[in-house]
């Protein structure tokens, strides 16, 4: 018997798999990139957050606000605390999605006394700490990769400088022979 796999690259197959398992009551989370694209309001801000935190902790039970109103609240004051900060709006809702994720994939430095399970972890007024907290990690990402890629071009400039130097004590070793060649002849 010839054996299929279920990931491959047929995304029709693919559809009708998730849409038979919708069918049977499953719910079918994708991974989603971050990407400006994909990030239009904060209804996708939400989905972003509920799929993460279910990636990411499959085993964790998660809790759905009873009202969608709840959370497209939170996430409407999540988005408008970014643009407080002089940003518009698309790159407010892109800055949220990067702090969703920064915040779940980083749960353990946070130094909660908590599980995150809902979205509630965004909310600005008593939990603004975590958002803060979120950004001074994606700051410090930043700043590592900066930090980094500016050694490399460093490093990079030196062995060209390096190279430049070796090229140069050649060339005037070759000219130093050649005048004690003719010296000498």
């Amino acid at each position: 018997m010839e054996q299929s796999f279920l990931f491959i690259d047929d995304s029709d197959k693919i559809e009708k798999a998730i849409d038979l398992l919708k069918d049977n009551g499953y719910y079918v989370i994708k991974e989603i990139p971050v990407e400006e694209c994909f990030i239009k309001s904060s209804s996708d801000l939400i989905e972003l957050f509920y799929s993460t935190l279910q990636f990411f902790n499959p085993e964790r039970p998660i809790h759905y606000s009873q009202s969608v109103g709840v959370d497209k609240k939170v996430a409407s004051s999540f988005v408008k605390s970014r643009m407080l900060t002089g940003c518009n709006k698309k790159r407010a809702l892109l800055e949220c999605a990067n702090i969703i994720k920064c915040i779940i994939m980083n749960e353990d430095k946070l130094s909660l006394s908590f599980k995150i399970t809902s979205m509630s972890i965004l909310g600005q007024d008593t939990l603004k700490w975590v958002t803060d907290r979120a950004i001074s990690i994606l700051n410090r990402e930043a700043y590592d990769v900066e930090y980094k890629e500016a050694r490399d071009f460093d490093d990079k400039l030196y062995l060209i400088h390096e190279q430049e130097a070796i090229d140069n004590i050649e060339e005037e070793v070759n000219n130093l022979k050649g005048l004690l060649g003719g010296l000498n002849g």
